[in-house]
């Protein structure tokens, strides 16, 4: 998918796209091959993350 195709599908711009792509690029939980592919680079760390935020139904907020 493109940066632009990302935007559209979940309703932002692409520049936003752009900087959450760079955000996790350096917390390191991405990894950046090329400018166009991006690999998950520790995916134990993402689920810690995903799991700790709950919203209040106690179901995960992201699955």
């Amino acid at each position: 998918m493109s940066r632009a195709d990302i935007a559209s599908y979940l309703g932002l711009t692409v520049e936003t796209v752009v900087r959450s792509l760079k955000r996790l690029v350096s917390m390191g939980l991405l990894v950046a091959y090329t400018p166009h592919e991006f690999g998950i680079s520790d995916i134990a760390t993402i689920q810690r993350r995903l799991g700790a935020s709950r919203d209040r139904s106690g179901s995960r907020a992201y699955q």
